[in-house]
Parts: C-alpha cells; sequence; structure tokens
C-alpha cells in the first residue's frame, strides 16, 4: 500500500503550501439549477452552468459519474474523498475496464481512526487493479473533478462514494478553469506525499 501521511509530517513540510497558490472564482456568468426531490433525478450543467443539489434520500457519488458516461467517456478524473464503499469501488474498476473511465487519480484521507476492513478492503482492490494513481493524505475534501471530450466537470460536495441517508449537498459546475484547479490540487497531494 502507498505511504499514508500523518498530520505531523504535513505540518512540518515545507512545500506544503507551493502548488495551492491559484484562486479560482466562478464568474457571474454560471446560471445555478436548483433540485431538492425524493427520486433527485437532475441533468448535468451546461458550460458555464451550475447545478445544485440538495439530497433527500441515501446518496452515493457514485451516482453522478454514472450519468455522465451514460453520455460521455471520462477521459481525465481527480477524485477526493473520506470513504468509498464496495460498490463504488466495483463500478469504478468496471468502467475502467470497460473504457468509460480512461485516467484517474484519487486521494483517500487518512483522517479515519477506525479503517474497518471494508474500507481496506476497498482500498486494496483499487490498488491491486493497476488502474488508476492513488494515494493517501489527511484530507477531509470531497471533490471530484471530471473531463470528457465535451465538458470539465466540478462536483464540491459534502457526500462520499459510499451511501448516506443523510441530507447532504452537491454543486456540480461545469468550467474549465475550476476543473484544472482542482485536478492540479488533488494530483499535486498525491504527488508529494506518495510513492506515485
Amino acid at each position: 500500500m502507498s505511504k499514508r501521511v500523518k498530520i505531523s509530517n504535513y505540518l512540518k513540510n515545507e512545500n506544503k503550501d507551493k502548488f495551492l497558490i491559484n484562486n479560482v472564482f466562478v464568474e457571474k456568468n454560471h446560471v445555478p439549477d436548483f433540485y431538492f426531490s425524493d427520486n433527485m433525478d437532475f441533468d448535468l450543467p451546461a458550460k458555464n452552468r451550475s447545478i445544485h443539489l440538495v439530497t433527500n434520500r441515501s446518496f452515493n457519488a457514485i451516482e453522478i459519474i454514472e450519468k455522465i458516461v451514460k453520455k460521455e467517456e471520462i477521459i481525465k478524473s481527480a477524485i477526493a474523498v473520506y470513504s468509498i464503499n464496495k460498490r463504488a469501488t466495483e463500478k469504478i474498476i468496471s468502467l475502467a475496464k470497460e473504457g468509460k473511465i480512461k485516467e484517474a487519480i484519487f486521494l483517500f484521507s487518512t483522517i479515519r481512526n477506525d479503517r474497518g476492513e471494508n474500507l481496506e478492503a476497498c482500498y486494496k482492490k483499487l490498488e491491486d487493479s493497476k488502474l488508476f494513481k492513488i494515494g493517501y493524505y489527511y484530507t477531509h475534501a470531497k471533490i471530484m473533478a471530471i473531463e470528457t471530450h465535451q465538458n470539465n466537470y466540478v462536483i464540491e460536495m459534502s457526500c462520499n462514494l459510499a451511501n448516506n441517508a443523510r441530507i447532504e449537498n452537491i454543486t456540480i459546475f461545469n468550467d474549465k478553469d475550476l476543473f484544472e484547479f482542482h485536478s492540479m490540487c488533488i494530483t499535486n497531494l498525491v504527488k508529494l506525499y506518495n510513492n506515485v
């Protein structure tokens, strides 16, 4: 398994802020759409638009990935989450094997002290597939930056790649600059603190 960084390493590392130097602001031309419903049926945003969801049922961020690959291939993605479950793990591996996800880098959290066998099994399965770059860091971020041939989706969310029946908030942007920003941050964290 990859080296898992503890908070003490993070605080002592003098390179910690070197790559977090750019700020990205969403321009006023982003037009939001809002969704709150039992079935959470939503559309993906067009360029320079965003959608804002509040869940009202058990929700797993894998549903957003599934919605994207129904329309187009994912050519590049950078994903940071706190947790992942077996269903999401198997789906991501399956989509990569089918060629629907071309390139993916994952940043998983080292915060969880109660790492159960199920979470460790998910990490091992993703690592053993050798289909992805995977790193670990002291993070609570839940971000997916997903590039397709036509779109650049950024999902900023309170949910993970695991089911949760609590109310969650999700914002999906279609913005190239925001995609580049989040993709760069996740990729650099993985490269800086892991053997990837």
